[in-house]
């Protein structure tokens, strides 16, 4: 994990690993990254995450989003307003919200669907619960873009709501974040002869070659004051699998 180099008082943590890491299988990508503060106080809110995949980490062929969710079905409907075939991953945050002097840190779960294109573009649907001291309910898009640096082949966009927490306080501030996009804890449905069989998606591909110095991501977090945090982590490449010897060698 790589400390991100910071324009204003905040500062990161990011980390990426495959699992399972093998190369050439399919895998679910887990994320985690915290923010801080050089001072120790609650980090300004966060409005954009932008996570930089490496070359041959595709969604491509992956079964994963074999239906769609919309906005309108999440906000009517909540969890059982989508397809289980439209969950695409799983996780949780911790936000600080503001009471007076008082800070109090909140657990948010994360559900994420696959939403409908975005201009031919793959889109991603979050929806972020919350129940105590602050009840809220959130959906936001992500949306899936080609690299604009050679060293990434795409970027996941995702602009994070101003989340509100009392009258007159400050908007909930993101300090933790944990998530993972592909089969692990998932289970699909279809129909065959008459009953419903359930099922793993097929998860994210890993390409069959390691670069030098393992698969490279960045995030580049934007948060309302104006600043932005870049950071950086390498999923390292599996170790070689040993060659057994041949009995009498």
């Amino acid at each position: 994990m790589l400390p991100g180099a910071a324009h204003a008082s905040e500062t990161a943590k990011f980390r990426v690993h495959f699992s399972p890491n093998t190369l050439g299988g399919n895998a679910t990508i887990l994320v985690d990254f915290s923010i801080a503060t050089s001072n120790g106080q609650i980090p300004s809110p966060l409005t954009d995450v932008n996570l930089r995949l490496p070359p041959g980490v595709s969604l491509g062929s992956s079964t994963l989003g074999l239906a769609t969710c919309t906005e309108g079905q999440l906000k009517a409907g909540g969890l059982a307003g989508c397809s289980p075939n439209a969950l695409m991953g799983l996780g949780n945050a911790t936000v600080e919200v503001p009471f007076g002097p008082i800070i109090v840190a909140e657990s948010v779960a994360v559900n994420i669907f696959m939403g409908q294109a975005i201009n031919g573009h793959t889109s991603l649907l979050f929806y972020a619960d919350a129940k105590t001291p602050v009840s809220a309910q959130l959906v936001f898009p992500g949306e899936l873009l080609e690299g604009t640096s050679g060293n990434f082949a795409a970027e996941l966009n995702t602009v994070i709501p101003l989340t509100p927490s009392v009258p007159g306080a400050s908007y909930a501030a993101v300090v933790r974040m944990h998530s993972s996009v592909g089969p692990e804890h998932l289970l699909y449905t279809r129909q065959s002869h008459g009953r419903t069989v359930y099922f793993r998606p097929v998860g994210i591909a890993i390409p069959r070659k390691c670069p030098v110095g393992g698969f490279r991501f960045d995030a580049v977090l934007t948060f309302q004051d104006g600043s932005t945090i870049t950071a950086s982590t390498s999923v390292p490449c599996p170790p070689r699998a040993r060659k057994r010897r041949r009995a009498g060698k």
